[in-house]
């Protein structure tokens, strides 16, 4: 059982790194989900999934989130966006108006989710990216899934963020463990 889809609420950010702009109405064009998988073992990292949403199948997040935690998606309508050059696994690539939605899983370890503060990039970019968010937490208690809002990439520009992590369920054979991946959200607009 999951929580039902709670919107709008933005994440505060601590730690010293830059929050995200808050959430405004604007047109955008796709939303790119990412689907990103953690062997906690070997500590490797890969994109398992995820594509691109046109307007045509989503034309709110609001319907993408209510899908994805039903497990319906709908057939992506493009491939996710590539830089052309050296994209690490989480490297995330916008290129128009998006909202970009994040899933975090894990092959080995089902308690690996989202810290309080999921995402903070490294230097101040809150009018590029917006509303920081939450989807929906599943039925452990964990958020998995966050999305943010991109309403005007710029031509060019990688901007180096860190995604929060950690895994454990705090019992003296599983203490709670945190990690840091630190990829790049690279503008191509």
């Amino acid at each position: 059982m999951l929580v039902p889809v709670t919107l709008g609420r933005t994440i505060s950010f601590g730690g010293g790194g830059n929050s995200f702009g808050s959430e405004a109405d604007f047109a955008f064009e796709e939303i790119l989900y990412y689907s990103f998988q953690v062997t906690i073992q070997s500590w490797t990292c890969q994109r398992i999934g995820g594509g691109a949403y046109g307007t045509g199948a989503y034309g709110t997040i609001a319907a993408f989130l209510q899908d994805l935690q039903a497990g319906t998606l709908k057939p992506t309508t493009g491939a996710l966006p590539n830089s052309g050059g050296s994209d690490g696994p989480f490297d995330i690539v916008v290129r128009r108006p998006c909202f970009v939605v994040v899933r975090l899983s894990s092959d080995d370890d089902s308690t690996l989710c989202f810290q309080n503060d999921p995402l903070q990039t490294q230097d101040p970019h809150q009018q590029d990216y917006r509303g920081l968010n939450p989807a929906y937490t599943d039925a452990d208690g964990r958020t998995r899934v966050i999305y943010f809002a991109v309403p005007a990439p710029r031509p060019s520009g990688d901007d180096s963020y860190n995604l929060y992590v950690q895994y454990g369920d705090g019992a003296a054979s599983h203490p709670i463990a945190v990690h840091t991946i630190d990829p790049k959200i690279k503008n191509r607009g």
